[in-house]
């Protein structure tokens, strides 16, 4: 009898979280996983004894991009790592470990499947999952006119006009100099094209066909960028609309540098809002002591 209750309700609480999760992003639900904190102390484990540690740990899909025998770039399976963690993400240890075992020039990375499935692997390959994404750039190429003159106020004309009395209009301008001077301005195509050379030189730079890599093309056509790219890169420029808060990464901290130092607010930073700490109320004034009554 305890049997089968322990059965329904095991049952009852699959139901109910693949009815909460029905309706939701799965690659939000990935991320909700990878945010989850975990403790390791790990000394010359296998790579792939790892992978498999954090998937079972955090219930989390990976498609790890194995080296096979065609002599293709890829996880080694057999590669040691040692890492010591204490109450960290899961997705936090996961890019230590990316790092570590990184082998060739492009290093490793990691993206998401629509499935939400987590890629990871070399970048050469993950840059065969490109996908083509329009980003619209309008409100960046907004020019605030730069006037360079300021017109003078000419204080003989306004007191003879305050003199002459009130009566008609076509008076004498009070400012000696009405002309402006905006100054030279880019064209639309123009200020694209600085974007471009900025983004490419921050972002992932090895991996554009600008300089030479296999990763991505940026185009500008009518106002936005057409960004063919994987996931890893299209993350940096876009972010996630379903990004937790509570998971740090570090291409979301390149994000944010990259943001700090350009003011481009092309890259969409999932930044958590820092909520002020409450103030201490100042200490209740010691009352005098009473006078001695006679």
């Amino acid at each position: 009898m305890l049997r089968v209750l322990a059965v329904l309700i095991l049952c009852t609480t699959i139901v109910s979280q693949a009815f909460a999760q029905g309706g939701a992003d799965p690659r939000r639900v990935t991320l909700d996983r990878l945010a989850k904190p975990i403790s390791v102390d790990l000394e010359d484990a296998r790579l792939e004894d790892v992978v498999q540690f954090l998937g079972t740990v955090g219930t989390i899909d990976f498609e790890p991009m194995w080296e096979d025998d065609t002599g293709r770039e890829g996880l080694d399976k057999d590669a040691l790592v040692s890492i010591r963690a204490s109450n960290l993400p899961i997705l936090s240890i996961l890019e230590r470990i990316l790092d570590k075992a990184a082998v060739g020039f492009s290093g490793n990375a990691w993206q998401l499947t629509r499935e939400g499935v987590v890629q990871i692997g070399p970048k050469g390959w993950l840059n065969e999952y490109s996908t083509l994404k329009v980003y619209d750039i309008q409100d960046l190429l907004f020019q605030v006119n730069n006037y360079t003159t300021v017109p003078e106020l000419d204080l003989d004309a306004a007191v003879q006009q305050s003199q002459g009395g009130g009566g008609g209009g076509g008076g004498q301008s009070i400012f000696q100099d009405d002309e402006e001077d905006t100054g030279p301005q880019l064209t639309p195509e123009q200020e694209a094209e600085q974007l471009i050379d900025l983004i490419v030189e921050t972002i992932e730079p090895s991996e554009w066909e600008d300089n030479g890599g296999d990763g991505g093309s940026i185009r500008y056509w009518r106002g936005s960028l057409l960004v063919r790219a994987p996931d890893y890169i299209h993350r940096q420029l876009g972010g996630y609309d379903f990004w937790p808060s509570a998971v740090p990464s570090m291409a979301t901290e390149r994000a944010l540098s990259w943001r700090e130092r350009t003011g481009n607010t092309l890259v969409l930073t999932n930044k958590p809002a820092r909520v002020p700490a409450a103030q201490t109320p100042p200490p209740a004034p010691t009352p005098a002591p009473a006078p001695n009554q006679p």
